[in-house]
């Protein structure tokens, strides 16, 4: 150990003893700097969640549009009323726990869109 840490380790001690303070008391504090620095990590990582999924839905709008012409109509009312099903499906499953109101409410938003694009998709086949 050089010359320097064992001063400033002594620096510390005194400081300790002064203001009472304990080790557990040194390591609290310095875990709660850590936790702020993991917890502004996991809302980068939480945003860019969110940008990905935009990017992946958006992926999808445009494969569906560019092949939509070529798509049987059995397909297209499958795409368009079978997804919006299923999302309200799963919406009525995350709903029953409340650990997944976040995903509940992106699911019922997503269902209640894609359900009456489904029904008019649905009329303009059969009529």
């Amino acid at each position: 150990m050089k010359v320097s840490q064992r001063k400033a380790l002594k620096d510390i001690a005194i400081l300790m003893k002064e203001h009472h303070l304990s080790i557990t008391d040194i390591h609290d504090f310095i875990s709660i700097g850590d936790s702020k620095k993991t917890h502004s990590s996991s809302q980068v990582s939480h945003y860019l969640s969110y940008l990905g999924g935009l990017f992946v839905f958006a992926g999808i709008i445009v494969f569906l549009h560019m092949y939509w012409s070529d798509m049987s109509s059995f397909l297209r009312i499958t795409i368009t009323l079978g997804s919006g099903l299923s999302c309200y499906a799963f919406f009525i499953h995350y709903a029953l726990d409340e650990r997944n109101l976040k995903s509940a409410s992106i699911l019922s938003v997503l269902s209640a869109i894609l359900i009456p694009i489904g029904l008019f998709v649905t009329l303009r086949e059969f009529l």
